[in-house]
């Protein structure tokens, strides 16, 4: 499910994205560890329900988060690169997006450290 917010995200509006999410039943998020998601209000709105489960991704690994790897992927192709038509810049991005992957198996990182998981 994707939502956008007007304005500034909220903890209350994330509970409420939450309260969305869990009408389709049990619910397990992972996510970064933002002030928004993590503050008092949403622990205690998750402890309070039944079928909802939060895993923060750790910090100190950029390589598991989506903007880390566009950026990555700017620095390999992009950067001191010259390409004569916005066409030909595309389809080398696009190539380089369908072929390069993370070298990280996020979820067996997930699973293999209890640290990460809260509730």
């Amino acid at each position: 499910m994707f939502r956008t917010y007007e304005g500034h995200f909220t903890s209350t509006d994330f509970i409420s994205y939450l309260k969305e999410l869990h009408r389709f039943g049990k619910v397990h998020v992972i996510m970064d560890s933002s002030s928004v998601h993590t503050a008092d209000i949403v622990e205690l709105y998750v402890k309070n329900t039944n079928g909802i489960k939060i895993t923060y991704l750790p910090i100190v690994r950029p390589e598991l988060s989506a903007i880390e790897y566009w950026h990555q992927s700017k620095r390999d192709i992009l950067v001191s690169e010259y390409y004569g038509t916005f066409v030909e810049m595309r389809n080398t991005l696009s190539k380089y997006l369908r072929t390069k992957s993370p070298d990280l198996d996020v979820m067996a990182y997930i699973n293999r450290s209890p640290n990460l998981t809260n509730l």
